[in-house]
């Protein structure tokens, strides 16, 4: 149970950081991305 536990930990920080990566380089293809995120955010 524990070993399951751990890989799903993996897995969860493992996407977690593709979708940051993939937000961040999206965000970056817009010359307005910095305004374009804070809108999203706020």
């Amino acid at each position: 149970m524990t070993g399951n536990f751990e890989f799903l930990d993996y897995l969860i920080f493992t996407l977690y950081a593709i979708l940051i990566l993939g937000v961040g380089l999206w965000v970056s293809r817009d010359k307005k991305g910095i305004k374009k995120m804070l809108k999203i955010i706020f």
